[in-house]
């Protein structure tokens, strides 16, 4: 009987419990002046840390006396697409995150930092229409009103001061997982002309290399496993003892530049670069090899291998000097914070 009871009772309070969360969707908090506005930001979990740097900067400027409280979402509940509060801000930089409702497109604003193969660039009328403003990486897509250009964000925060040939230990190197999709692949196929071709001159780390063992020979195989260096937890620490290091973006596509040239260059090694077709708007050429000014593996390598310590030094002091004064640059994060804050609360 006892048992019974239980049973019921707890039908009974889940039953209740339903109708109340079906009741409080429709309620709607009342605006008041004694609610201060919040700030939520919707970033996707794997978002590079430069992104969150940007954040903590604008949290740090917002989040005073005008607005009461932040958080970051790592997804986007249903109840934040609703209209809680009209003074609320709530920047977006999640490529699966619902469209807002219409009448929270004044203060709901999106950031794109993916690359084309994630999400719309450039944005389509519908994100234009539905948020209040959209900060996108692709100059051409701004008009000036609300398509605002911005740069992908770098925090510039690890730098070597001292650019030295002689700590050099590998001639080339690659950090990233391994993929077949998209422009990924370039990272598969050098790897892979590598270990077939000067299997002492490379060395690679990152997630799921494995794979690429389909395509190598027995006696190749066994070289992937001296020059495979697995998953590595500091990543400016290893490409910062290679001469040169191959800095692959995800994708082929103006104005879309990483943290991948940025990193190699702060490591003090000079990038073989292959992304932005653009990239020479952005960074000098005297700081970058430029993969596709070769017509193959073999010229390019005849390239690296035949440079003179002054040339490779030309290298190191032009790198220098650009990151020499890191918040002159667009992309650094202060700078990047700021775009956002003054478009947010303008």
């Amino acid at each position: 009987m006892n048992l019974k009871r239980v049973t019921i009772w707890c039908v009974v309070y889940f039953v209740s419990l339903c109708g109340v969360l079906w009741f409080l969707q429709f309620f709607k908090p009342i605006q008041t002046t004694f609610i201060r506005p919040r700030i939520f930001f919707t970033l996707w979990q794997e978002q590079a840390v430069d992104n969150h740097f940007v954040i903590k900067e604008i949290v740090r400027h917002l989040v005073t006396k005008e607005y009461g409280n932040y958080e970051i979402l790592q997804r986007g509940p249903r109840y934040y697409e609703r209209c809680v509060n009209k003074q609320d801000l709530h920047l977006i930089a999640w490529k699966h995150f619902p469209l807002p409702i219409e009448c929270m497109k004044e203060q709901t604003f999106l950031w794109q930092l993916e690359s084309p193969i994630s999400i719309t660039v450039p944005p389509s009328d519908i994100y234009k229409n539905r948020f209040h403003k959209i900060f996108t990486y692709h100059r051409s897509s701004t008009n000036g009103q609300n398509v605002i250009y911005t740069p992908i964000p770098y925090t510039y925060h690890r730098i070597l001061k001292n650019y030295d040939l002689k700590s050099k230990q590998y001639l080339v190197s690659l950090v990233g997982k391994y993929s077949e999709y998209h422009h990924y692949r370039l990272r598969r196929d050098s790897i892979v002309w590598f270990l077939k071709n000067h299997p002492n001159d490379i060395r690679f780390f990152g997630h799921d290399w494995q794979n690429i063992l389909k395509y190598l020979s027995d006696a190749e195989q066994e070289k992937f496993k001296i020059q495979y260096g697995g998953y590595i937890s500091d990543k400016f620490e290893e490409i910062s003892k290679s001469k040169f290091v191959l800095a692959y973006e995800n994708f082929r596509f103006n104005d879309y530049i990483t943290e991948k040239i940025y990193d190699v260059m702060a490591a003090g090694s000079v990038p073989i670069y292959s992304g932005a077709p653009n990239i020479r708007e952005h960074i000098p050429q005297s700081c970058f090899i430029d993969f596709h000014a070769f017509q193959s593996y073999e010229e390019l390598y005849d390239f690296l291998v035949n440079m003179s310590d002054d040339t490779y030094n030309d290298y190191l002091d032009c790198i220098k000097d650009f990151m020499a004064e890191p918040e002159s640059h667009p992309n650094h994060y202060k700078n990047v914070a700021q775009i956002i804050l003054y478009h947010m609360t303008e």
